[in-house]
């Protein structure tokens, strides 16, 4: 467990997404991806942890209390899904902690067995909103403090169409058009 240092807060969140004194435990083994989502969860005044994979977020899960769990699913060593399995497994009122899901696998049938496992929610990556994951990640933690079970929300995949378009200047268009297939087969 490696309690996230500050960083320089380039993004401002706006007040009413702001998760000042949130205790999070970010589960997440690309260091690129737990840069990113530090950044963002700081800026929003978050205090977050990282565990670099399904282990060691049931470590510190153990060692300290959070107010929310962030949770990737694809990890070594033990799975986000079995991360969220063994929390809501346990037989005191933290396994009622809320658990959102950070994940690229945002098809229907990946949304269900997240849903399944007990996850709260879903927030598929890459993030492309600060905003929009401290509304999120805001509303979870507010059920949570209520004792309120939050439903199982499932955010829709979103294209973000500069992305798209850099993505296709940068391989062309019939790469792009194998890509997509693919990306739709998987």
């Amino acid at each position: 467990c490696v309690e996230a240092a500050p960083r320089l807060e380039r993004v401002e969140a706006r007040p009413e997404h702001d998760l000042r004194g949130v205790r999070i435990l970010l589960a997440e083994d690309n260091p690129t991806n737990q840069m990113v989502a530090t950044q963002m969860l700081t800026a929003l005044k978050a205090e977050v942890t990282i565990a670099s994979d399904g282990v060691e977020a049931l470590e510190c899960f153990e060692r300290d209390a959070f107010d929310l769990v962030v949770v990737d699913i694809e990890m070594p060593r033990m799975s986000g899904l079995d991360v969220i399995r063994s929390i809501r497994a346990r037989h005191d009122p933290r396994a009622a902690v809320p658990i959102v899901a950070l994940t690229a696998y945002a098809m229907r049938e990946h949304q269900d067995r997240i849903a399944r496992a007990g996850a709260n929610g879903l927030i598929s990556k890459p993030i492309s909103s600060i905003e929009a994951l401290g509304r999120a990640l805001a509303a979870h933690v507010a059920l949570g403090r209520t004792g309120a079970v939050p439903p199982s929300e499932v955010a829709s995949p979103v294209v973000d169409l500069a992305i798209y378009d850099a993505l296709r200047q940068a391989i062309g268009s019939d790469m792009m058009a194998e890509l997509m297939e693919k990306v739709v087969a998987d």
